[in-house]
């Protein structure tokens, strides 16, 4: 019986362990093409900021995260031209009754792209959005996003009241052309 407790509670660490690293850039998520995250009624299923990468103290040339970042990656193989954007929509919280809170949440994004552009997202970004008020939305337009190679996204805020530095979030995700792996004719 003990052997069972002590399994479950590693599987259960492993699982909170790899949900947390999944938000690195050393080990980021891997985004889809054509992807939607939504699910208003259940915030707690949707990702969320709060438990994320706090290492990006200078992002985008000069500009300060104050919040934790999630880290999403994807890479671009040339073939096809990128389309439509990324938006990012702060979603409601978990008020801690069952209930649902306003979301407070002031989404600020960034991509940067390159071998390693992540951790060093600290220079320039491919794209950045943070122009709207807290609770709103932020997008990206992919159809800049042309270079070939690896981008990563980063989702953080740059908010200097603490409430709305992080927060859940959906995403839809435009077309994302991606690398083909391997290929063969039988």
């Amino acid at each position: 019986m003990k052997l069972l407790a002590f399994a479950a509670s590693t599987l259960a660490l492993g699982m909170v362990a790899s949900s947390a690293l999944a938000q690195t850039c050393s080990a980021p998520t891997e985004l889809s093409s054509n992807a939607t995250i939504t699910n208003s009624a259940q915030p707690n299923f949707i990702p969320t900021t709060c438990t994320g990468d706090n290492s990006f103290t200078d992002i985008c040339g000069g500009a300060t995260l104050t919040g934790r970042a999630h880290v999403y990656h994807w890479h671009y193989g040339g073939a096809n031209t990128p389309s439509g954007s990324i938006t990012v929509t702060p979603a409601q919280k978990d008020n801690g009754s069952g209930g649902l809170a306003a979301a407070t949440f002031d989404v600020a994004l960034a991509v940067a792209q390159g071998s390693g552009a992540c951790a060093a997202a600290l220079g320039n970004c491919s794209a950045s959005a943070d122009n709207n008020a807290n609770s709103s939305a932020e997008s990206i337009a992919l159809s800049g996003l042309t270079t070939t190679g690896e981008y990563y996204l980063i989702i953080s805020s740059f908010s200097t009241t603490a409430a709305n530095q992080c927060g859940p979030y959906g995403m839809t995700v435009g077309v994302l052309p991606v690398k083909l792996q391997s290929f063969s004719i039988n």
